[in-house]
């Protein structure tokens, strides 16, 4: 896998109702993703990370995926805090649930509503290259291929990418690549420049994201991400130890967009 998942479907019963959602935490990002499957009164929800204050609020109207998002969370030091509200009542707090989420537990994705399913979304080729001397990390975005459309009107894909050099869950430093408008191939070879000591190369790795631009800031969506580093996947590593046995050079790979 290229991500350690943890994922479970909650059940809870007590004098407030019962309420049913399915909890994803992407250690590699430190986000934790919400979603509400079913209240059986008509209440909002709201969902706060307890360690870092956070939270989002869903609509009366559920099914929505939210996302709790930090830059960096200390392992097993999670808890997330559920808030019914009712919204006919002047939104009063109707109950409160926290859970403690285990890193160690790992949990199999559930069969709700196909969010397991993989879809062909594209490949991406990807060139990372290190120079010792200077202690520079370059990451070159070459092109994408077979990229599904997103203005399904005009059937084409205005694409960009975003790269970031993580370090334990950390965004070190983030870049992106200009627009490529109209183009489900889009060729960008685009380098990107990054300070990292070589002892620091067997921690650190990279968060490609490749999204599509709409015409406001709301309307970018995401295609999906890939992944590059020591210690993730087979394919991912490969690459990369490529890259530091062959210093100065750009090796260049493609890989599998994941949704």
């Amino acid at each position: 896998m290229v991500k350690e998942d943890l994922t479970r479907i909650q059940t809870e019963q007590d004098s407030m109702g019962k309420s049913h959602k399915l909890l994803q935490f992407d250690h590699l990002d430190t986000k934790m993703d919400v979603l509400s499957l079913q209240l059986d009164n008509e209440m909002l929800k709201k969902s706060h990370d307890l360690l870092q204050g956070d939270s989002l609020q869903t609509r009366t109207n559920l099914r929505e995926l939210a996302s709790i998002q930090e830059d960096y969370v200390p392992k097993n030091r999670r808890a997330l805090i559920d808030q019914l509200l009712d919204e006919w009542q002047k939104n009063q707090d109707t109950g409160t649930k926290k859970r403690r989420l285990d890193a160690k537990e790992k949990f199999g994705y559930s069969n709700v509503d196909s969010m397991d399913q993989r879809e062909d979304i594209g490949d991406v080729s990807i060139g990372p290259n290190y120079l010792p001397t200077a202690k520079k990390l370059y990451l070159t975005i070459v092109k994408i291929r077979g990229s599904r459309p997103m203005n399904k009107q005009d059937n084409i894909t205005d694409a960009y990418a975003r790269v970031a050099l993580m370090f334990d869950g950390r965004h070190l430093k983030k870049s992106k690549t200009i627009i490529k408008k109209g183009d489900l191939n889009p060729e960008f070879d685009e380098t990107f420049a990054f300070d990292v000591p070589s002892q620091k190369l067997g921690s650190v790795y990279f968060r490609v994201s490749l999204l599509h631009a709409g015409k406001t800031k709301e309307e970018h969506r995401l295609l999906g991400r890939v992944y590059i580093g020591p210690n993730l996947d087979a394919e991912s590593h490969a690459h990369w130890m490529e890259m530091i046995q062959l210093p100065r050079k750009q090796v260049t790979a493609w890989h599998k967009i994941q949704g």
